[in-house]
């Protein structure tokens, strides 16, 4: 994905500065006249990882949001590893105390097929540790948002399809066991220069999806559950 080039490159970033981002990026907004329903705080990480973000960076963050009076649902991305009851509890709080505010966290399992998630993506976790995450979410009562990536790899377009909608098929099917609220974040994947796949892209033997893809998939796999698509290149 590439997104290390965003990043300080392992330089930690102070509590300070993570919430001066925060307070920039809020005074830009008329709360009132946009009516913002919901807010994700977006590290390019994992935010529930101390060293990226600190409990003291989470809890001041969260304690703003806990102030923006149309906010109703606050959005975050992590790791399983990092998806414990200590970590999600105090933000979780913070939120309900502040008229009942809604925590969702977004996971990026992408597919459903070790292969794909493993072999190509190397996300470094399998389905039982996703599992394992969404029980947490269950018993705190925390909604999941999880991603899924369109045409990740070298496929056919109909196998790019079907695997898209069967990831979403699996993943409802978890949120429903556990009795969790989930919707599905189709990604469609775009090329991004210096990596593996632009050299695929370059030789021909790759192209990323089209829009009628998108449409398709998205529409397949609404019939599941709630679909949101993305579809932003994150700056690269």
């Amino acid at each position: 994905c590439s997104f290390r080039s965003l990043t300080t490159g392992g330089i930690r970033v102070s509590t300070g500065d993570l919430v001066q981002q925060v307070e920039s990026a809020a005074a830009r907004l008329d709360w009132a006249r946009d009516r913002v329903l919901q807010v994700e705080i977006f590290n390019s990480g994992n935010f529930l990882n101390e060293f990226e973000v600190s409990r003291l960076a989470r809890k001041a963050i969260f304690e703003k949001i806990a102030q923006w009076k149309t906010v109703r649902v606050a959005l975050i991305e992590s790791r399983p590893e990092y998806i414990t009851a200590s970590n999600l509890v105090p933000l979780r709080q913070t939120l309900a105390q502040a008229g009942g505010k809604r925590l969702e966290v977004g996971i990026g399992l992408e597919s459903v097929s070790d292969h794909i998630r493993e072999g190509v993506l190397r996300k470094g976790f399998g389905r039982a540790e996703f599992e394992r995450s969404v029980s947490v979410l269950a018993a705190l009562d925390i909604d999941l948002l999880a991603y899924v990536m369109l045409k990740p790899t070298m496929m056919g377009d109909e196998e790019a399809v079907a695997e898209s909608v069967r990831t979403a098929q699996y993943l409802f099917d978890v949120a429903a066991g556990h009795g969790v609220r989930a919707r599905v974040a189709l990604q469609p994947t775009f090329v991004v220069a210096g990596t593996d796949l632009a050299a695929h892209y370059l030789a021909g033997s790759y192209y990323p999806p089209t829009m009628e893809m998108v449409c398709r998939t998205a529409r397949e796999m609404a019939e599941s559950g709630e679909v949101h698509v993305g579809l932003w290149d994150e700056g690269l």
